[in-house]
């Protein structure tokens, strides 16, 4: 009996991040999970739209070193569903002077789902993901390696978060850049599974949008994140009132489901937040630029 059980605990401890001492040890090992993902050549996707996946886009007729933006998106990856607002980001970060990486976790590895009890690419191995596509920007000579960032939503956020930890980055990174800031739209903080995913370590700038009534992401489980980086200066934190999860979701509007959490939620999409949203996000970035 205590064999399985320390079997089942070490089975565990590759899909969700511990903290303490084994944090390090867990988290190179999730790293390792899956193949490396393989980016599409800059020179099939100039200014053009054929694939967001795993792609660079650069905005038309600039002609200086660029800003760059990796966009993430959540636990459902790149669908129907989701692919017509992760363009509509892109877009309005390709019109206000940024390239754009659309970065794919699932789709390559064949993968359909990396929510709840789906998780199949866990934490360590999305951020390994996030910095390869850091590395591989700050590799372009069109991008300033100094001046990238990273915007995810939902999971994407979350992974964010952890890329943003000092520990975690030095955990994954193999001397590869840290992003300049990272943005997040209703990330979740802390699904008691002993990590928190946005570590109070946190040694970039952290801009956290959240929904006063998002039960899937509760800006309660993120207070005490918050309240640690605000004393260090490092976070720019908002919620909004009378919006839950996935208020950009224009394509999601009226979806419904069961929750991990047994409840049922339905998505409201929220042109004003999300332009506020969008407005934030801008504002944030433009600031290190």
């Amino acid at each position: 009996m205590r064999m399985l059980l320390s079997l089942l605990i070490t089975c565990l401890s590759c899909l969700y991040p511990l903290s303490g001492a084994n944090a390090q040890w867990n988290m190179s090992r999730e790293a390792e999970m899956q193949p490396p993902l393989k980016f599409e050549p800059t020179s099939k996707k100039y200014g053009a739209f054929e694939s967001l996946r795993n792609s660079v886009f650069f905005p038309e007729g600039k002609t200086e070193t660029l800003s760059a933006v990796v966009l993430m998106h959540d636990c459902s990856g790149i669908t129907s569903r989701n692919e017509g607002d992760l363009r509509r980001w892109t877009q309005l970060l390709l019109k206000h002077g940024y390239a754009v990486f659309v970065i794919d976790h699932l789709g390559p590895r064949n993968i359909t789902m990396n929510c709840g009890r789906e998780v199949t690419v866990p934490a360590g191995q999305l951020m390994k993901d996030a910095l390869d596509a850091i590395a591989y920007l700050a590799g372009k000579p069109e991008i300033d390696s100094k001046r990238i960032f990273t915007l995810g939503f939902s999971k994407g956020a979350m992974t964010g978060g952890m890329v943003a930890s000092e520990a975690h980055y030095r955990e994954i990174s193999k001397g590869q850049p840290k992003p300049r800031a990272i943005a997040g739209l209703y990330g979740g903080c802390d699904y008691g599974r002993g990590g928190n995913w946005l570590p109070s370590d946190a040694s970039v700038p952290v801009l956290w949008l959240m929904g006063a009534e998002d039960t899937e992401a509760p800006p309660a489980d993120c207070a005490s994140a918050v309240r640690s980086l605000t004393k260090r200066n490092m976070i720019t934190a908002h919620i909004y009132p009378n919006v839950s999860h996935c208020w950009d979701c224009k394509e999601k509007d009226g979806f419904s489901k069961i929750s991990g959490n047994g409840q049922r939620v339905t998505y409201r999409y929220d042109s004003q937040v999300t332009a506020d949203s969008e407005r934030r996000v801008l504002e944030f970035f433009d600031s290190f630029r």
